[in-house]
């Protein structure tokens, strides 16, 4: 499987690759998967860090004043709860558009509809 960063650097490589192998791939849906997964990490790691800190205080905090800072750290659960759904889903659709990317073929493969394309380059003793 091709790296994610090397598709995206490499986005005419890979649907050349893609049309050369007769893969039907939208590499445009598969950037776009990535884009939003990428997104609702950030979302994920973030809120998943306030929550953190949010404990944090809650440890520190006077007793009058803990019901309050638990509140915010219901809200941010109340979050992670909607968006790590939306993460699994995205990263479910990225990684089924990931699976169908070619590798890349050298650039002395010959390109051919099927196998009788195929040239031989060497052979060792006869065949049985």
């Amino acid at each position: 499987m091709l790296d994610i960063k090397f598709i995206r650097d490499n986005v005419q490589v890979v649907q050349k690759a893609a049309k050369d192998k007769g893969v039907d791939l939208d590499l445009n849906e598969l950037l776009e998967a990535d884009k939003e997964r990428r997104e609702l990490l950030q979302q994920v790691e973030t809120l998943n860090s306030e929550k953190r800190a949010v404990a944090d205080r809650v440890q520190a905090a006077k007793p009058e004043d803990k019901s309050k800072i638990a509140e915010e750290g219901k809200e941010i659960k109340e979050k992670l709860a909607e968006v790590e759904p939306q993460l699994r889903e995205v990263e479910e659709r990225f990684n089924t558009l990931m699976y169908r990317v070619p590798n890349i073929p050298s650039d002395d493969t010959p390109i051919g509809p099927d196998e009788s394309g195929n040239v031989e380059v060497a052979r060792h003793g006869e065949p049985t």
